[in-house]
């Protein structure tokens, strides 16, 4: 994928937080988030979405292409003093150049959301990464003997907080012992 703002730069993979991969410009510091990357970052995922929802309904035309899939951009304003972004009507993606980042983080932080941060080194990622797998092992310690049963499920992500607390409540119901370790996957 290229930079829709330096024509020709390629983008780099980061490992962002929840373990999800974002593509990032080293010469402008923008940022690719494909579709439904941006609710990783935040806790009321519908809030946000509502947000979102509103910005799409006043947008321009753009004159960047997509990374993701060529067609053109629109650009699509936040309510202010929030940024004007770059948004794939075909893919969903949005390019967020470095200025830009820094106001979708404060929005990120009105919905409960954290900062985007970055894995940039290969040693930091496999950290991140280790930790993750660690947590196995870590939960198996919270009753010593006793067996862990990891389980998987698949939602779509403005449903994910929802989720979340439907599972928080049958485990209290049932007495388990339990860990949520929560990973989302991009490109949802």
């Amino acid at each position: 994928m290229n930079c829709p703002k330096c024509a020709g730069r390629g983008l780099e993979q980061r490992l962002g937080p929840q373990g999800v991969i974002v593509d990032q410009c080293s010469a402008c510091g923008g940022v690719w988030l494909d579709k439904g990357e941006l609710y990783h970052f935040v806790r009321d995922p519908q809030r946000l979405h509502d947000e979102i929802a509103g910005a799409y309904k006043d947008t321009a035309p753009g004159q960047r292409v997509c990374p993701g899939c060529g067609e053109k951009m629109i650009q699509a304003r936040f309510p202010a003093p929030g940024p004007v972004v770059d948004v794939c009507a075909k893919c969903g993606g949005n390019w967020l150049d470095s200025g830009e980042i820094e106001a979708v983080q404060a929005i990120a932080r009105e919905n409960g959301g954290k900062n985007f941060q970055w894995a940039t080194k290969a040693e930091d990622r496999t950290r991140l990464w280790e930790a993750r797998h660690n947590a196995y092992f870590a939960c198996l310690q919270l009753k010593p003997g006793c067996r862990c049963f990891p389980t998987d499920v698949c939602v779509p992500i403005s449903r994910l907080a929802e989720c979340i607390a439907a599972t928080n409540e049958d485990i209290a119901q049932v007495g388990a012992i339990s860990a949520n370790n929560n990973h989302e996957i991009g490109n949802l």
